[in-house]
């Protein structure tokens, strides 16, 4: 199998739909022989900050001297990043032969290849790929909820962390935050030490933590009034945390100093369980983590930045971040959201720093109607306009543009990634 029938491959399950259930995973993963218990794991579950965590955690290990697996979801560009060790994405020959090695088991298995979904088996290619890379360990973050993701066939790991939580996929994880964060707080496991991130609602800590003392877990609550931020700019910010003074990171936002406090206080649970973590490390790590199209400046003139927001939370985040930094400064917002996703909700927080909004309906089976979008941008009066590409609303953007602009884009993962790989071919023709 090559690499583009490996993707083929994977992509021939991404119709299915979930069973709700991990036996498919445990049937799949008997026949790959369980590679999943034979690298250690730290698996982390939230709604918001859990890629930058993960970067973070694996740039400290990787910086420490450990071999690190890293697991994340979704792409932006290729399906290749989400899989990578000590930084690298897995190259396309190593790809295929995870996929291949996945298509012999299941062949003569009719009904298990026919309730597959594509994040199940891009789950076990992670597995596989790490076993037999002898990873010493791997940070693994989970695609949807907690209790029933395909990560959580994980029964022993090292660590688990709980990033923010807050209201997104609701039709599936429930319609209160004590709900979501139940489905969240299945991946900690008895005996097992459990970080918690800083947390908007009180009801999802008091779930947690109900949850993790029934699991008989250690947990270490991240000490939000213990962030002080000392240096803030439009490349980087420096901050304390407890002891370690002049912290200083690349990735932007004030949630971004709680992801990496909680990234420290993760490391510092991986002590306690006796590994050798210098201190070097942990500032080295966080300086030198990415988390490409999180808050990203891509291009100067005009000052672009993507960020991949998409639910209501995300959204408030990206919204402190330009307010404080762009103090009464109107912004030219390039906006495309999945159905499911509480786009009247996100609007009302970008609506008073928005110069115009430039609506593109994404191609994707469950990207939102543009003229459903428009609708609710009139309801504000909002100027906007629609495109029929993403493309040609960012060209539009420039073109209407003077120097000192502000550009920014932002609703979906999917769409960030587009339109870094649209702006960075635009830079290389100037």
């Amino acid at each position: 199998m090559d690499y583009f029938k490996a993707l083929s491959f994977c992509d021939s399950f991404a119709a299915n739909k979930s069973s709700m259930s991990l036996d498919n995973m445990k049937t799949l993963l008997g026949l790959l022989g369980n590679p999943h218990e034979k690298v250690k794991y730290i698996h982390v579950a939230g709604t918001n900050g859990k890629g930058s965590v993960v970067s973070f955690i694996a740039e400290i290990l990787k910086t420490s001297g450990f071999k690190v697996g890293k697991f994340v979801s979704p792409h932006l560009v290729r399906i290749n990043e989400r899989f990578s060790i000590n930084g690298e994405d897995i190259d396309d020959n190593e790809f295929a032969a995870c996929a291949e090695e996945i298509n012999n088991v299941i062949t003569g298995h009719e009904e298990l290849k026919k309730s597959l979904t594509m994040f199940e088996i891009m789950t076990c290619m992670a597995f596989l790929y790490f076993n037999r890379n002898d990873c010493d360990m791997a940070v693994l973050e989970t695609g949807l909820g907690g209790r029933l993701d395909a990560t959580n066939v994980i029964q022993n790991p090292l660590l688990t962390v709980i990033t923010m939580i807050g209201f997104d996929h609701t039709k599936v994880l429930g319609d209160t935050i004590e709900k979501i964060a139940y489905e969240k707080a299945c991946i900690i496991k008895k005996g097992n030490m459990c970080v918690i991130a800083p947390q908007k609602y009180e009801g999802a800590l008091s779930v947690l933590e109900k949850y993790a003392e029934k699991q008989q877990v250690e947990v270490a609550n991240v000490d939000k009034s213990s962030i002080v931020i000392k240096e803030r700019n439009i490349y980087y910010q420096t901050f304390d945390y407890k002891s370690y003074k002049d912290l200083k990171i690349t990735l932007l936002g004030n949630h971004q100093t709680e992801n990496a406090a909680t990234a420290v206080e993760a490391i510092s649970a991986l002590c306690k369980l006796g590994y050798d973590i210098p201190v070097e490390a942990i500032y080295n790590g966080l300086e030198r983590a990415k988390w490409p199209c999180r808050l990203e400046v891509v291009n100067n003139e005009p000052l672009t930045i993507i960020d991949g927001a998409h639910n209501v939370d995300g959204v408030i985040a990206l919204s402190d971040f330009l307010r404080s930094t762009f103090k009464g400064k109107k912004i030219t917002y390039v906006f495309g959201v999945m159905k499911d996703k509480n786009y009247k909700a996100m609007i009302q927080e970008i609506k008073d720093t928005a110069k115009e909004i430039y609506l593109i309906e994404m191609q994707y089976y469950r990207a939102e109607n543009i003229d459903i979008l428009k609708s609710g941008l009139d309801e504000y009066g909002i100027p906007s306009k629609t495109f029929e590409t993403l493309g040609k609303a960012i060209d539009y953007s420039y073109n209407s543009s003077s120097r000192d602009d502000v550009v920014c884009i932002f609703g979906s993962l999917y769409l960030v990634g587009d339109a870094k790989k649209h702006i960075l071919a635009i830079k290389k023709e100037m």
